[in-house]
């Protein structure tokens, strides 16, 4: 009896220290658990952070070309305006002129008759009225000559101001582009890329697109090696230059992964496709088997792998 109690107190022991273990390792893998949930919660935190100060940058500078075209097109309103009246000017000083030549060849051919007959007035006078309009034709040719210099003056300011608009012009809607990309998270289809490196330890890598080439957060790209599509990855943080995406395992088949060096594509395609686990028949004793790789969607200019 006692050897049997003996038997009995062992097992419970063996089963406690047993439980025991298996306790321990549950709450060490929900804490590990835990922990990777609140890292990847602050790396989101951090990405939409840097985001919204990119967007606010944007803004920023398209609301300060804005005032800038606005305040050129005020220039230009205005010199549009100098420019009409200088021509106003013009037109009238060139009209004096030519009346002021035709009072001048009406009064020599009065001084050549007035030579023959005098007509009651001496040559001394009118050799002095022909001198009063000879002078004030020199004095309206000289304006006008000022004013198609000041006319040639303003049409170079007007296409100076109109090229400043253009350009500026240019900008804002280069700006609203990229502003409107941001918003609308908007990434080109058939965007390429190169894979830099890979952490496998974490499942990311980091790749060559970044924000000046248009790459876009929570966009899904295809690896490429040697032509073929081995597996897919997810955009997770976008930088200037490059960007961190996140490894989908089960899009790359068994023995396969990606490797720096390899190509990335973008083809329109943001939903990741996961193929379920297969269930044994009941009672049949067997585990069920592991999920395999889904297929690839085709990819243009690609030879996919077939499974």
């Amino acid at each position: 009896m006692v050897k049997i109690f003996s038997g009995l107190t062992l097992l419970i022991a063996a089963a406690a220290i047993f439980f025991g273990f298996k306790t321990k390792e549950l709450v060490e893998k929900l804490q590990a658990k835990g922990k990777e949930t609140y890292d990847e919660l602050v790396e989101k935190r951090a990405t939409l952070k840097a985001t919204q100060a990119k967007l606010k940058a944007t803004e920023e500078k398209l609301a300060a070309t804005e005032a800038e075209l606005k305040s050129t097109q005020e220039k230009l309103a205005m010199t549009e305006a100098d420019l009409a009246k200088t021509k106003t000017e013009l037109a009238d000083a060139k009209n004096e002129a030519e009346k002021a030549k035709a009072d001048y060849a009406a009064i020599n051919k009065s001084y050549e008759d007035l030579k023959a007959k005098f007509n009651g007035q001496t040559p001394e006078q009118i050799a002095e009225s022909i001198a009063k309009m000879e002078t004030s034709n020199k004095e309206l040719t000289a304006k006008v000559a000022e004013l198609e210099i000041k006319l040639t003056e303003k049409n170079i300011a007007v296409e100076e101001l109109t090229k400043q608009k253009k350009d500026n012009e240019s900008k804002i809607s280069e700006q609203k582009t990229h502003l409107n990309r941001y918003i609308e998270n908007i990434m080109q289809k058939g965007t390429r890329g190169e894979v830099l490196a890979v952490n496998a330890g974490w499942g990311f890598c980091v790749v060559s697109l970044g924000d000046k080439r248009g790459a876009a957060a929570n966009k899904i790209l295809i690896v490429t090696r040697g032509g073929q599509a081995i597996g897919r990855v997810k955009i997770i943080n976008v930088e200037a230059s490059q960007s961190v995406a996140d490894i989908i395992p089960s899009s790359f088949t068994k023995g396969t992964y990606v490797q720096p060096g390899d190509q990335v594509i973008y083809t329109g395609e943001d939903k990741v496709r996961e193929e379920p686990a297969a269930t044994p028949p009941a009672g049949s004793g067997r585990p069920p088997t592991a999920p395999t790789a889904p297929p690839l969607a085709p990819v243009p200019g690609l030879d996919l792998p077939r499974s």
